[in-house]
């Protein structure tokens, strides 16, 4: 992967203030390989008792989160929607 893609990627991903990127060790066909994986770190404890997604697909979720709305576009919008879910 390039360092243009990942840095697309990273302004994608809101990465560091909003996701963390680290790399995470996968299996894959009997193999050990690392990939890069966006973490969120810093939550508000109630997130982790709303429903999951077993698989997730654009097509169908779009770009929306979990509250129904679109992801913020704006960086104020953007840093307000942050604050809410961060601590």
């Amino acid at each position: 992967m390039t360092d243009a893609i990942l840095k697309k990627l990273d302004e994608l991903e809101a990465h560091p203030d909003f996701y963390t990127r680290c790399q995470v060790p996968i299996v894959t066909n009997a193999k050990l390989e690392t990939m890069w994986c966006y973490l969120l770190q810093d939550f508000k404890p109630h997130l982790l008792e709303l429903s999951t997604h077993t698989k997730y697909d654009s097509e169908v979720h779009g770009t929306l989160h979990e509250s129904g709305v679109k992801r913020p576009l704006d960086e104020e919008t953007r840093k307000k929607f942050i604050e809410e879910i961060k601590r």
